[in-house]
């Protein structure tokens, strides 16, 4: 009988322990893909010229990138943002900025990656 209840307690502790597991599995898996997702976009908007992104003339502060310019995902919900730093009213090529895309996913899991950008060519 002492046997029995053991045992029955030894069941409930090892099945807590293997959904403690399969949560925090799934919170991984989750934080994977809003990565995933972020990284997709932050490539893609890092492959364009920051011109192709916003125009040279405009305010400065922050404006939300075109939801066109972003890859959409059925896993995450995605937000694109541009920061400027400066923004030389006569150069254009002096602009800097930042760009921020935030993926969402649906459990929550939130990703924001950063990245600074410039209208300057590049050698």
């Amino acid at each position: 009988m002492i046997a029995s209840i053991v045992l029955a307690f030894s069941v409930v502790g090892v099945c807590g322990v293997l959904m403690a597991a399969m949560q925090s599995n799934k919170a991984s898996e989750s934080q994977a893909t809003a990565t995933e997702v972020a990284r997709l976009n932050m490539d893609s908007l890092a492959a364009v010229n920051l011109d192709d992104i916003s125009p040279e003339n405009g305010s400065t502060g922050t404006e939300s990138i075109d939801g066109t310019q972003l890859a959409d995902s059925d896993d995450a919900d995605v937000v694109g943002q541009l920061t400027y730093i400066t923004r030389h009213p006569t150069q254009a090529t002096r602009d800097l900025a930042v760009i921020a895309i935030t993926s969402t996913t649906a459990d929550g899991q939130r990703v924001t990656l950063y990245r600074l950008a410039t209208r300057a060519a590049l050698p």
